[in-house]
């Protein structure tokens, strides 16, 4: 695909590019992601997440879905994306205090840069906990990642 200088070179923050052949995704790659960055995960950590009583949700869960299909370089595209985040007896993320770990893509490392993910709360018997999904983000750094850091929206 030819790259028109005013366009996706722009888009791209290329400078001096006249003509000639260039494959988008190669030089996306070369401009916005370190080579020390591509194809990491993070750790998710944190709680108690409770219900509407201040009881720990044990064994309930979180489901966090991409908003929309993002990019993972040197891995590939990542499409519906949903990961369940298992929650153990006292309403941590597992992996915090006990059981194996749960990773998931952070944000600043996707592209496009503006992905976000769309966060439900369930109890274990499957009852959504949320009346309406959170909004967040999570960031590469640090690693382990608390959730305890989200501001809760509306």
């Amino acid at each position: 695909m030819s790259v028109r200088i005013n366009q996706e070179s722009k888009i791209l923050g290329v400078q001096g590019l006249t003509t000639g052949n260039v494959r988008v995704n190669q030089i996306a790659k070369l401009l916005l992601v370190p080579a020390s960055l591509e194809g990491s995960k993070v750790q998710l950590i944190g709680g108690p997440f409770q219900d509407a009583l201040g009881d720990p949700l044990s064994n309930g869960y979180l489901l966090m879905q991409l908003q929309h299909d993002a990019v993972a370089l040197n891995v590939g595209q990542i499409y519906g994306a949903s990961v369940r985040v298992p929650l153990d007896i006292n309403g941590y993320i597992q992996g915090t205090v006990s059981g194996a770990a749960v990773y998931i893509w952070p944000n600043n490392l996707l592209l496009p840069a503006t992905t976000t993910y769309l966060i439900w709360l369930y109890s274990s018997t499957n009852q959504l906990v949320w009346d309406n999904p959170q909004v967040q983000t999570v960031n590469s750094t640090p690693n382990p990642y608390n959730v305890n850091v989200w501001v809760p929206g509306p």
